[in-house]
């Protein structure tokens, strides 16, 4: 029997961090669109830049900064894989999509 799942959609594309565990999480995920995943990728992104920053800036970051490099390297390998997922649809990236604003 399947298990039906409701995907709070505003907090995982506002706090990706918060829904998913892995950004291919957001890639197989069935309750966001494609621009939205593109826009939630993106938004992760820019946390994980925001606490590498601040961690050459001489901020605490708890140890963060080794895990946090994996975790861009891994979120920018899914926008990749999205990109050409659009691309292939026959729609350029970052046209309309789904994407519905900023994130």
């Amino acid at each position: 029997m399947a298990t039906i799942v409701h995907l709070n959609t505003e907090q995982a594309r506002f706090n990706p961090e918060s829904v998913f565990a892995r950004p291919e999480d957001v890639v197989a995920e069935p309750g966001l669109t494609l621009g939205q995943k593109i826009a939630t990728l993106k938004r992760w992104a820019r946390d994980v830049q925001e606490r590498l920053k601040s961690g050459s800036e001489g901020m605490p970051t708890n140890r963060l900064a080794t895990p946090d490099a994996a975790l861009l390297q891994a979120i920018m390998a899914a926008l990749d894989s999205l990109a050409r997922a659009e691309t292939a649809a026959g729609t350029a990236p970052g046209e309309k999509s789904g994407t519905g604003g900023a994130a």
